[in-house]
């Protein structure tokens, strides 16, 4: 019983409302928190569904674990650096997916405080911006393509 002597109904939580949980528990966006050595100690419920991992696995810097082996340099200097420096960071880097499949992702962290204002470390979000990726990339080829090609003619060709 509440205060008005109703009955608990556990459906008039916001948990049961099909907005809250979107809000709360987005499945297009990975949310992660670290404290202030940049480990891990949140992932969202999206995250793990990303991953297909247990939430231990991605504790600590085991997170790190799904970057593709050439983004990892990157990312853990980008890292420590913003650490280093208590600012905000954004990068871009390959992640893996449950089924082992590659996606682009844009990171992106937000100085957490103590409640006396030190630094307590980062609340982030990932987006997948994968299709964003694959379009300049392949605009990239294309160029190269037509490049290649027009060295092969003695055509000239003027871009205006």
């Amino acid at each position: 019983m509440n205060e008005t002597g109703a009955a608990f109904d556990p459906s008039l939580l916001p948990e049961a409302d099909e907005n809250f949980h979107f809000l709360a528990y987005p499945l297009h966006i990975l949310v992660w928190t670290c404290d202030a050595q940049g480990a891990c100690d949140f992932v969202s419920p999206s995250w793990l569904t990303f991953t297909g991992r247990e939430m231990r696995q991605e504790l600590g810097r085991g997170w790190l674990e799904r970057v593709h082996s050439e983004d990892l340099p990157v990312v853990q200097r980008a890292l420590d650096e913003a650490i280093g420096a208590q600012q905000p960071f954004r990068m871009l880097y390959r992640y893996q997916r449950v089924d082992e499949i590659y996606r682009w992702f844009v990171a992106q962290g937000m100085v957490r405080n103590t409640p006396a204002g030190g630094f307590a470390g980062y609340i982030g979000q990932c987006f997948d911006v994968t299709a964003y990726q694959e379009g300049e990339a392949e605009l990239e080829h294309a160029t190269q393509r037509m490049i290649a090609l027009l060295k092969q003619t003695r055509l000239i060709a003027v871009v205006l």
